[in-house]
């Protein structure tokens, strides 16, 4: 089925032209979709070093976040996100992680999930080392936006997503906030997403609060394209050669179930509304055009997640799902390590500990300028800007609550 690739990731050949050297491959989920361990069929799940080194590794992004957590040699690798498959990873990980600006350059030679919403990911232990590499990206003429905004820095804390029941990770997450908020000279602005958009909707939404708009959007759009475009020609090619058709881990065949029940008109207008969502929430939840805005996001809820242990079954997602934000807005994020939560492992008997991060989101070509900020908050604060290799990302250091 599989031949050999005539071309070279466009991405790939800028982080070698500037330097870098390739050293190897790093496993996935398959299908470039979500998978936990027990459902890695084919080929064995890489392992995560944080914890008791018997957590999932998430996904799919998975061996990418795993190598640089596990290897002291290894500076940076690459991976790719579409709706947190990097950002999942860097979480349990422990690692920081950029998706940078949605770019139609970076998607040359990556293979699509759902194209609108596909990028590049980087992970890194050094925060430092994240704008070296994401600058080899960009052509050297292309722009970047900078803080030219008169009014004072925002941070925008949405009260739809935070904050979540680990009181332990609240505190290492508001820990940080303060510490941004001091070296940005900015206010936390809390906000409910759904009653600002139910006082000041966009027009012509028919009086719809935001969860009811945006309810089938993810998969009238996401689902939609993986399986008409995405994964058509692979299924197509297997029946044909083998006359039955492929194995697929249950996610996925129900990811396609879904998908290939969406018609072309209800696709259509999954991307009108998610245009219209996004328009509306770079205007006025970040206030693009008159505001340096940093959204903070939760990426999930720590929580020891065996990798023996099955999932729990797969919940319909909506277009109100927190780790779609970033892909809708094409904005830039980046994964910030902050502690460890402790927790007891049935598998070692002993006290161990899960990285606890937070994810940062920028305004649409902002990146440099997010990864400047990130560090200099780091660095005013005395935290650390780079994690260790291992079962704890700062070693004895780490801030545990």
């Amino acid at each position: 089925m599989s031949t050999p690739s005539e071309r070279t990731a466009n991405i790939v050949l800028k982080t070698i032209a500037a330097g870098a050297q390739v050293v190897g491959l790093t496993k996935l989920s398959s299908m470039i979709g979500k998978e936990e361990p027990t459902e890695a069929t084919d080929y064995h799940a890489p392992f995560n070093p944080r914890g008791d080194g018997y957590q999932s590794p998430a996904g799919s992004s998975s061996g990418s976040a795993a190598a640089v957590a596990a290897y002291s040699w290894l500076d940076f690798a690459i991976g790719t996100d579409t709706t947190g498959s990097a950002r999942r990873p860097a979480l349990v990980n422990g690692v920081f992680q950029m998706r940078p600006t949605y770019s139609r350059a970076f998607l040359d030679g990556i293979i699509p999930v759902y194209k609108p919403w596909d990028a590049p990911a980087l992970f890194a232990r050094d925060a430092k080392l994240l704008k070296n590499v994401i600058s080899a990206w960009y052509k050297s003429n292309e722009i970047i936006r900078s803080d030219t905004s008169k009014d004072p820095p925002i941070i925008v804390y949405p009260l739809d997503y935070l904050p979540i029941k680990n009181e332990c990770q609240m505190q290492l997450i508001d820990a940080f906030l303060a510490d941004l908020s001091r070296s940005l000279s900015a206010e936390i602005h809390k906000v409910s997403i759904a009653s600002i958009w139910e006082q000041n909707p966009p027009s012509n939404v028919g009086g719809q609060g935001i969860e009811q708009y945006l309810h089938d959007a993810y998969i009238h759009s996401n689902f939609h394209d993986y399986y008409y475009d995405s994964t058509e020609e692979f299924r197509t090619k297997y029946e044909e050669q083998y006359q039955k058709r492929p194995y697929v881990i249950p996610f996925v065949t129900w990811k396609w179930a879904l998908g290939k029940a969406v018609t072309q008109d209800e696709r259509d207008q999954a991307l009108h509304r998610l245009e219209v969502y996004k328009t509306w929430f770079l205007d006025t939840i970040m206030q693009r055009q008159e505001r340096e805005t940093y959204l903070v996001m939760p990426i999930a809820e720590v929580a020891p997640n065996y990798r023996d242990v099955p999932p729990p079954p797969v919940k319909r997602p909506t277009g109100f799902d927190p780790l779609i934000l970033s892909p809708i807005l094409g904005a830039p994020d980046v994964v910030v390590p902050l502690g460890e939560y402790e927790y007891e492992s049935r598998v070692s008997g002993c006290k161990e500990h899960l990285p606890v991060v937070i994810d940062i989101v920028g305004l649409p070509d902002s990146d440099f300028r997010l990864i400047d900020v990130i560090s200099g908050c780091l660095e005013m604060s005395g935290r650390p800007t780079a994690v260790e290799t291992g079962s704890r990302i700062f070693g004895q250091l780490t801030k545990t609550l």
